[in-house]
Parts: C-alpha cells; sequence; structure tokens
C-alpha cells in the first residue's frame, strides 16, 4: 500500500467512526507508523492534526443529527464523545457561530468541514540536500511544554530564552519535540546544550539525547513560513519515497541558529532520528 492510499485508508475508517474513541493502535496498525510519529507527519501534510480533523468532521455531522434527525442535545454530544452538553455547546459555537439549538432553527447558517481525500500531486521536482550523521548523546537544559500553547512566545518574553543562550558560547537554541499523544498534546522542549562544567539554574529541565544515527536537514529563509514548507516537504516527500525509518522513541530537533528569524538566510537545521 502506497502512502497516499494508506491516508485515505485511514481517512476511512475514522469517517466510519465518528461516534466512536479512536484507538491510537488502530492507527498504527492501518499506517504500519507509531502514533506519535504519524499524528505529526498527518499535521504537516494535511495542515491539521488527526484529533483536530475528528473535532471538525464531528462537529460538522452533529449538524444532521440536530436538524434532520432533530435529536436532542444531550443525545448528541454523547454520540461524539463529549463529557457533558455543555462541553459540546462550547465546542458547537466555537466552530459554527451558533449554539446547538440555534443550529435546529430553519434558515441557521453552519459551517461544514468535508471528509479529506488525499491525491497524487506532482512533487518532488527540487532537490533536497540532507545528511546522515552519527552523533553520541547530548546533553540538554530546557523548559517543557506545550508548543501549541505559545512556549517559544512564553520563554522569549519572560527572560528565559535569554537567560538560556547564556549557557551555551553559540547563541543556539533547541527544539525538542516528542510528537503528539493521543489527546493531541504536542510535548515540547525549548532547550541549550550547555558549556560543561557550568552551573545551570535547577529549575530547568535535564534531558540527555541518546546516541543516534540522524538525517539532518537544512530550512533557509524567514521562519515564517520556511520551516513549516520544510517540514511538509520532508514528511510529504522525502521520507515516504525513501528507506530512512523514523525513531519513535528520541525527539526530532530543530537547530536554531539566531534570534533574527525574518532574515532572508534564516537557518534552521531539522534532525530526524533513524533507525539503522
Amino acid at each position: 500500500m502506497n502512502w497516499i492510499d494508506t491516508l485515505n485508508h485511514l481517512i476511512e475508517y475514522l469517517e466510519g467512526h465518528l461516534d466512536e474513541k479512536i484507538s491510537p493502535r488502530q492507527v498504527e496498525l492501518i499506517t504500519g507508523c507509531q502514533y506519535n510519529v504519524f499524528q505529526r507527519a498527518f499535521s504537516y501534510i494535511a495542515g491539521i492534526t488527526i484529533n483536530e480533523y475528528l473535532r471538525r468532521r464531528k462537529l460538522s455531522e452533529a449538524v444532521y443529527d440536530l436538524q434532520v434527525l432533530n435529536a436532542k442535545v444531550i443525545d448528541v454530544a454523547v454520540k461524539y464523545g463529549y463529557e457533558s452538553s455543555d462541553a459540546f455547546c462550547v465546542a458547537f459555537k466555537k466552530q459554527h457561530g451558533i449554539t446547538p439549538i440555534e443550529a435546529k432553527q430553519p434558515n441557521s447558517i453552519l459551517k461544514s468541514y468535508p471528509r479529506l481525500v488525499f491525491s497524487l500531486s506532482i512533487t518532488g521536482g527540487n532537490a533536497m540536500k540532507y545528511q546522515v550523521v552519527e552523533k553520541e548523546e547530548m546533553k540538554v537544559v530546557g523548559v517543557l511544554g506545550d508548543v501549541n500553547q505559545g512556549l517559544w512566545e512564553q520563554v522569549k518574553s519572560d527572560g528565559t530564552l535569554e537567560e538560556l543562550e547564556a549557557y551555551c558560547m553559540d547563541n543556539i537554541s533547541l527544539g525538542l519535540c516528542w510528537g503528539y499523544d493521543e489527546d493531541g498534546k504536542n510535548t515540547y522542549m525549548v532547550a541549550v546544550q550547555p558549556l560543561k562544567n557550568i552551573e545551570v539554574n535547577p529549575r530547568y529541565e535535564t534531558y540527555v539525547i541518546p546516541a543516534a544515527s540522524w538525517l539532518i536537514f537544512k530550512s533557509v529563509g524567514p521562519i515564517f513560513p520556511t520551516l513549516q514548507d520544510t517540514w511538509k516537504r520532508i514528511y510529504g516527500e522525502f521520507l515516504p519515497s525513501n528507506q530512512y525509518k523514523q525513531n519513535p522513541d528520541i525527539p526530532t530537533i530543530e537547530k536554531y541558529y539566531g534570534s533574527d528569524t525574518d532574515k532572508e538566510n534564516y537557518t534552521v537545521e531539522i534532525w530526524i532520528p533513524i533507525m539503522i
């Protein structure tokens, strides 16, 4: 089964189980890929996470239950996995702009997200430069959090990043990403590799990156949108057409060179651990 068929097979499974809790194990069986790794690949290819896709589709399908089947709000909430009608109403209004009760009224205006369909497009004409390197274990220190909850903005605004960079001599900051869990949380660490024998503030987390083999790519250009585009090419073009397999037990690394992220030649190295 090729990559496009795999994605469409997964969508078919998700669409047939919108009223059930999706099992990460089932996703792994369909895709042949560990859940946290596939979650990240999916988010770059589709532009949204699997959890966000499911949320949008459930709330789109809920309209049919409310309008056509005239189902009770609480019954629809339970059907699509919400713990209470209040939680369902909040999510419904966030997507549609009106409450479920208002959606039952004639001529109400709602928002529908159609199911995804993946198709082949002609890509790969532009070469992707990369390296394969072996690295011994690396000790890093930093702050753990959810990158989707503004972690970078936080460490930049409160002085944390500046303090962390004082522990190293090259002004290089790191972003370690463990990928998404089944609840959609993207565990991430803003970190640096400190100089040896330097005393680090104990409030920072310490993590030892295991010795591993790595694929290294360079993203060169303003960080928005260059970095996102580079990740999308890695997961959408490079990995599906090569034999390398990502090691799911080690975080990926983004290596940021400097703080002027709007420069035309701003560089971020992307390190992907692989199994050899």
